[in-house]
C-alpha cells in the first residue's frame, strides 16, 4: 500500500506576477490545511527554486502557476520541470484566463493535473485542488 501522506506536510509552490491572486490561493490551500507555501512572482524565481529545492530532501509536492508572467512563462515552467528529471512527474494546476483555452490544450500534453480558469470560482477551484490533493496524498 502507499505511503499516505499528511496534508499538513505537503510543500506547494504559488506562482502569479500578480500578488492578489497569488493571495487568493494561498488563502485557499491554508483553508484547506497547507501550510507549507512558497510563493514566486515569475516563472524564472519559481523555476530557480524549484530545481535548488529538488537536489535536496525536501521537495515540492505541487505547482501552481499562471501562464502570462514576465521572464518564464508558466508553460516554459512546466517545460522546465517535465524535462528536469527530478522533478518530471511534479503535479503541476495550470491557471489561465478564458482566452488562453489553446493553451491548456498543448499543457495537457505535458500531462498537468488540472487547470484553473481567472477569475476564480472559489468553489470549483476548491474542488479541483481537493481532487489533486487527494491523488498527491495517497500517490
Amino acid at each position: 500500500m502507499a505511503k499516505v501522506k499528511e496534508v499538513k506536510d505537503l510543500k506547494v509552490m504559488v506562482v502569479d506576477d500578480i500578488s492578489s491572486f497569488r493571495d487568493i490561493i494561498t488563502k485557499i490551500l491554508t483553508e484547506l490545511g497547507i501550510i507549507l507555501i512558497v510563493e514566486a512572482s515569475t516563472g524564472l524565481e519559481a523555476w530557480e527554486k524549484i530545481a535548488l529545492e529538488s537536489k535536496g530532501v525536501e521537495k515540492f509536492d505541487l505547482v501552481i502557476s499562471d501562464i502570462n508572467m514576465p521572464k518564464m512563462s508558466g508553460m516554459d515552467l512546466l517545460k522546465n520541470i517535465r524535462e528536469f528529471n527530478r522533478t518530471a512527474k511534479l503535479p503541476f494546476i495550470l491557471v489561465s484566463t478564458e482566452s488562453e483555452q489553446h493553451i491548456i490544450l498543448q499543457a495537457l500534453q505535458l500531462e498537468i493535473s488540472d487547470y484553473l480558469l481567472k477569475p476564480y470560482d472559489r468553489e470549483l477551484a476548491i474542488k479541483k485542488l481537493k481532487k489533486v490533493l487527494t491523488k498527491i496524498i495517497y500517490a
